[in-house]
């Protein structure tokens, strides 16, 4: 056979194995991508289901309102697989809570062991805000009134000041805002500073009752701001599900 014939017999050897070659990379990497993307997706939806399945037991916990649950870091799985979902937050409006409503709920937990059921687990810490608003507080003044002709205003950290009218025909009187119990927010009217009979007299006393807290969270304080009472409440090492 001559030199020519043996080349010519080699060469489409040669190129048959790069086309199988590059053919086998090909596969390869497209198989890759294919397990990528079921994972994501796999990933994606358990990120879904432990949210809503967090949502479902807070409230079967004892929390009286719907809940917004988000569970941030990617990819979720090898959090929990690790026992460390990095943050949960945690959101509601419009929470009962006896005269008022909590107009606001906002709570984060991080470091987080949540079980295979995605419906509890510890949490290393946890905190929150609500915020019970200058109308709920008005209206629950005034007996569901509403607090027409009145307003409110911060008046230090732990007073609110009342105003009736405008101008110099206004008169004004200031209530204490305080915790009264492991649960309990009182607002104490100080004095009365309206002539009898003035919208300003039917703004008077009381209190309520915040519900209870998600994963054992405890007020730790209660403080006036421009828009309401504010609320604080922290945890640590406790259960999701408490």
């Amino acid at each position: 056979m001559s030199t020519d014939q043996t080349s010519a017999v080699r060469y489409p050897v040669a190129r048959r194995g790069k086309r199988h070659l590059v053919r086998r990379w090909v596969v390869t990497f497209f198989t890759v991508i294919v397990i990528l993307v079921v994972f994501v997706i796999g990933d994606r939806l358990a990120n879904a289901v432990a949210e809503n399945s967090i949502a479902s037991q807070l409230q079967s916990s004892g929390f009286p309102a719907a809940t917004g649950v988000t569970i941030t870091g990617v990819p979720f799985l090898t959090q929990v697989v690790t026992g460390d979902v990095h943050r949960i937050d945690i959101t509601a409006t419009n929470v009962p809570a006896g005269p008022v409503q909590l107009s606001t709920f906002t709570a984060v937990a991080t470091g987080v062991d949540l079980n295979w059921a995605f419906n509890g687990g510890t949490v290393g810490q946890i905190s929150a805000n609500a915020l019970v608003t200058f109308d709920q507080v008005a209206n629950a003044a005034t007996n569901g009134a509403g607090g027409a002709g009145l307003t409110l205003a911060a008046d230090g950290v732990d007073k609110i000041k009342v105003t009736a009218g405008t101008g110099q025909f206004s008169a004004s009187e200031v209530a204490q805002v305080s915790q009264t119990g492991r649960s309990q927010v009182n607002v104490q009217v100080l004095g009365n500073g309206g002539a009898p009979g003035s919208t300003l007299n039917s703004f008077g006393s009381f209190s309520f009752d915040v519900p209870k807290l998600p994963a054992g969270l405890r007020i730790t304080r209660v403080f006036v701001t421009a828009q309401g009472i504010a609320i604080t409440a922290s945890a640590h090492n406790t259960q999701l599900g408490a």
